[in-house]
């Protein structure tokens, strides 16, 4: 979704400047109109002889202003409605960032809650290694006392049988 963000972006700025565009032509169409009624104004009431052929030309630029005019406002139409899909798309990416930023939070999380268990298991292992260590010397000491009571026991053994054989 990240890499959508600035295709997205362009476009929303491409429509922001084609509305910007159309706005611009409509005020100077409209300036235009203004323009020309005045100079129409003026040229019918300067030529009185031809007033009905300039109103007929008046009437003819009118509707084709009209048609402009008409055009416009379905071109600023479209563009608004444009504008309200890119205003979507853009709540859609900000929900999606917003997502994908909760979503490595929780990654984070869980990546120190690995951690901690890692480290947990780790201590743990190392407590049983050393307790293991511990019981091996303990039994060795055991098995070296064992045996050292063993010699005891032949040695005593052994001499208890030389004052026999004596007796």
């Amino acid at each position: 979704s990240e890499a959508t963000l600035p295709s997205a972006e362009a476009q929303e700025a491409q429509r922001a400047s084609k509305l910007k565009t159309l706005e611009e032509s409509l005020r100077a169409r409209q300036a235009r109109v203004q323009s020309a009624e005045g100079e129409l104004q003026k040229r019918a009431a300067a030529a009185a002889e031809s007033a009905t052929a300039e109103a007929k030309r008046i009437e003819e630029t009118r509707e084709e202003l009209e048609a402009d005019r008409a055009r416009l406002a379905e071109e600023l139409a479209v563009a608004e409605g444009e504008r309200q899909g890119l205003a979507e798309d853009r709540a859609a990416l900000e929900k999606a960032s917003a997502d994908t930023k909760q979503l490595g939070e929780e990654l984070r999380a869980a990546k120190v809650a690995a951690e901690t268990e890692k480290a947990q298991a780790e201590a743990e292992r190392r407590q049983v290694a050393d307790s293991t260590r511990e019981l091996t010397a303990d039994l060795r000491q055991l098995d070296e006392q064992l045996a050292a009571q063993r010699a005891e026991s032949e040695n005593a053994a052994a001499a208890a049988g030389g004052r026999v054989a004596e007796l």
